[in-house]
């Protein structure tokens, strides 16, 4: 695991669940927006398949990680597995690379300000 990836999972780790739940909504909500990269344009097809399908998957993760921090009986998870496919996807497309780790950093910088606001 690379130090930023570490660095950013202890980070997500730490939060309480409120906090947890809040970057995990915004992040979901980033990667709706990123997935508009698959699109055609001016069309109702796909350019990009590979990528909506990637974004579908760690969406699916992501809210698979919500349930376990939203249901106490439910194991906590780490968050080291959606945190390096964001950071170290497996796939050569710097574009689409830069766009996940925008998701992230803008989720990042969100929950950051908004714990900062609440509890100053």
């Amino acid at each position: 695991m690379k130090p930023d990836n570490e660095r950013v999972s202890t980070y997500i780790d730490s939060l309480n669940d409120a906090d947890q739940i809040q970057l995990l909504t915004r992040l979901i909500y980033e990667l709706t927006i990123a997935g508009r990269m698959a699109y055609a344009v001016d069309s109702n097809g796909l350019e990009r398949p590979v990528h909506l399908r990637e974004i579908n998957e760690l969406q699916h993760k992501l809210s698979a990680h919500m349930m376990s921090v939203l249901v106490p009986e439910n194991e906590p998870r780490s968050s080291a597995f959606y945190v390096n496919r964001i950071l170290a996807p497996n796939h050569d497309d710097s574009e689409f690379a830069n766009e996940l780790r925008r998701c992230l950093m803008n989720s990042l910088e969100a929950s950051v300000e908004w714990r900062r606001t609440e509890n100053p």
